[in-house]
């Protein structure tokens, strides 16, 4: 069976095909070393047929543009409270609001929590990944996260 491995890492994810016989394959990125920067930006389209969320190297040529928009190094806020010194710390270096949940229900905020982030960059590595250079294919369902 074929599995996709990814490193959803703080500043860039990879992905990785193996197919238990061969050596794993790194998979194809918009950059030579196979590695997409971790920045998810959630924007409203001009058009109807673009894209809301962007993610990778096209999410972080648009951050540019769209400062407060732009979720990266969101790693460092997994598993931790608002008032985490190093959660402060982020705060002070990051483009983006950073602030509290008082309702881990509220559809708006719960949109933009870390580890919601963080599915919504694994989902678009998965999702790419599933096609292979030789034109071989994997399910999306078949994918390792680290």
């Amino acid at each position: 069976m074929a599995v996709i491995g990814i490193e959803l890492g703080t500043t860039n994810s990879e992905g990785a095909h193996y197919d238990g016989q061969n050596p794993p394959l790194i998979l194809p990125s918009s950059r030579p070393d196979g590695l997409e920067p971790s920045v998810v930006v959630y924007r409203k389209p001009k058009r109807e047929q673009d894209d809301p969320i962007l993610v990778g190297e096209m999410a972080a040529s648009f951050a540019y543009r769209d400062p407060p928009n732009a979720i990266f190094s969101i790693k460092r806020l997994m598993g931790r409270a608002y008032d985490d010194e190093k959660v402060a710390a982020v705060r002070e270096r990051v483009s983006y609001a950073i602030v509290p949940s008082e309702d881990p229900e509220d559809s708006e905020r719960a949109l933009l929590q870390p580890a919601k982030v963080r599915i919504t960059r694994l989902a678009r590595i998965n999702e790419s990944s599933c096609v292979l250079e030789d034109g071989d294919s994997v399910e999306p369902g078949d994918a390792i996260a680290s």
